[in-house]
């Protein structure tokens, strides 16, 4: 005889959609989570020994990994007093079963300008300038999906504003008579961001927000809704890519909630 959750599961693998609208129907869903509710999350730092800065985002089951490597370059003659950064995202090909081997796909390119967009609002590339237009740093951002069960997003968000969090830049000064840069490794200073950005993603079902969905509830649902908000409530991004039309209250919803949840994981993870 099958039990409880044996059926369940058959019944998830059959009839999908029926499966979970008959949990929103009751305003919780199948893993047991109310609809505004987040899966545990877990964040640990300098995971990457050989990076400069480095942090790994545990949201319920998708895992990501951000590691920050700085190296010297010569300033563009465009921006002679300001270094620069670059963002890099991949899945892992044994991330999901749908993942695959090779160059970063449509998705992973995608995840990567929307982290450069977010980090251009938040970050002055001057303070990376060593001697203006002679020495510059340059930031290496990369980030992986090691497992991916739903919203990448926000866990890649986190990953990378930790790892600038927690980064040191050694002091260099240019010799006066070499003209050659000299490092003093004893002495650093941390970069700083204009503000924290917070992502929060929702999935949409049958006109439902689904805070933090899983990969099955985005599956079967339209196109999430990630909006990004600093830890003071400021609105950084209002980001879907189609799906069906959201009324005005739940715009607004989805924006007031993003608000409060920014300041509750700035308290938690950053103050």
């Amino acid at each position: 005889m099958l039990s409880v959750e044996q059926l369940s599961k058959q019944i998830a693998d059959i009839c999908p959609e029926d499966h979970l609208k008959s949990f929103l129907q009751r305003d919780v869903r199948p893993d047991g989570r109310s609809l505004d509710e987040l899966r545990p999350l877990v964040l640990a730092k300098n995971v990457a020994p050989t990076a400069d800065s480095s942090a790994m985002i545990r949201l319920g089951n998708t895992k990501v990994i951000c590691g920050i490597t700085a190296e010297t370059i010569k300033p563009a003659a465009a921006t002679p007093t300001d270094g620069s950064f670059s963002v890099n995202f991949e899945f892992s090909p044994v991330c999901s079963p749908n993942a695959k081997a090779g160059p970063p796909n449509e998705v992973a390119q995608t995840m990567s300008i929307f982290l450069d967009g977010i980090l251009k609002q938040v970050f002055d590339n001057n303070q990376l300038c060593i001697e203006p237009d002679v020495l510059a740093w340059t930031l290496f951002i990369d980030v992986y999906c090691l497992e991916d069960d739903g919203n990448v997003t926000d866990a890649a968000m986190m990953s990378v504003i930790s790892s600038l969090r927690d980064l040191k830049l050694p002091e260099i000064t240019i010799d006066e008579e070499t003209a050659k840069p000299v490092v003093n490794v004893e002495k650093s200073t941390p970069v700083s961001l204009k503000m924290i950005p917070v992502s929060t993603t929702y999935g949409e079902f049958s006109g439902i927000l689904l805070l933090d969905p899983t990969a099955r509830e985005t599956e079967l649902g339209s196109s999430p809704i990630t909006v990004v908000c600093s830890e003071k409530g400021a609105l950084l991004c209002f980001n879907r890519s189609g799906g069906s039309p959201l009324s005005q209250e739940q715009v607004a919803a989805a924006i007031e909630n993003s608000k409060r949840r920014s300041s509750t994981i700035y308290d938690q993870y950053f103050a």
